[in-house]
């Protein structure tokens, strides 16, 4: 979370930042693409949920069931436009395939913010 914080201080100064993680193991290729889905997710809700730095928070969980893994991001930022893609933005492009390669289902609701969760069947 500290290099994230880092790569954009201004935006994240009044923004809280909770992480709810449960121990759970990964391969290589799974860590990674989780990371990398994270990571994109977190900068897009940095970028445009708090604008003019609006205070808000950002919500990261990851818990295991019997069956499943389940990553959710969530904020209380704007909310997402889904129906109106950026030109040159890629971000939630990549978001979607890394999940696709990780044969997982993404669900994004846009209520009082923007909550994504990434399920996956273990």
């Amino acid at each position: 979370m500290e290099a994230i914080k880092k790569s954009y201080p201004s935006n994240t100064s009044q923004i809280v930042y909770t992480m709810k993680v449960s121990d759970i193991h990964f391969d290589l290729e799974q860590a990674l693409s989780l990371g990398l889905i994270t990571h994109e997710v977190i900068m897009n809700a940095i970028k445009h949920a708090f604008p003019k730095g609006k205070e808000g928070a950002i919500e990261i969980s990851l818990n295991k069931t019997e069956n499943t893994v389940l990553l959710t991001i969530r904020d209380n930022g704007v909310g997402i436009t889904t129906t109106k893609k950026r030109p040159g933005a890629i971000g939630m492009e990549l978001v979607a395939l890394l999940t696709e390669q990780l044969r997982g289902k993404m669900n994004v609701i846009n209520n009082q913010g923007t909550s994504f969760s990434i399920a996956l069947a273990v």
